[in-house]
């Protein structure tokens, strides 16, 4: 016999399963950790900020307020984007900002 139940409740998820339980989530956690001690350079490790070092520089305050600022202006460069109908210009503008993005998180 058929029922009117409407075709997205038999898509719908089963949340009635339970999570992992906290010694699941442990042990994925305690792998995870292990897999990134050994596959990972030792330098990779070290996450206290340093101007000078090439991967702990993007740590520090100022790269952060960079990325923060970049943030903004991609987001508003997107919503420009959106109201030009020409692809050539926006295949244009997002090299032209690619390549300011790249030259504002590089300098030194």
């Amino acid at each position: 016999m058929p029922t009117n139940k409407p075709i997205f409740f038999y898509l719908t998820i089963n949340y009635s399963q339970k999570p992992l339980s906290n010694t699941a989530a442990v042990i994925m956690k305690f792998i995870f950790q292990w897999l990134c001690s050994k596959l990972l350079p030792g330098w990779m490790h070290n996450k206290k900020p340093d101007a000078k070092h090439f991967y702990r520089r993007l740590f520090t305050n100022a790269y952060q307020n960079k990325k923060q600022r970049l943030t903004i202006y991609w987001l508003i460069l997107g919503g420009f984007l959106t109201q030009i109908n020409s692809l050539p210009a926006i295949v244009c503008l997002l090299l032209i900002a690619t390549f300011a993005t790249f030259a504002i998180l590089d300098e030194g």
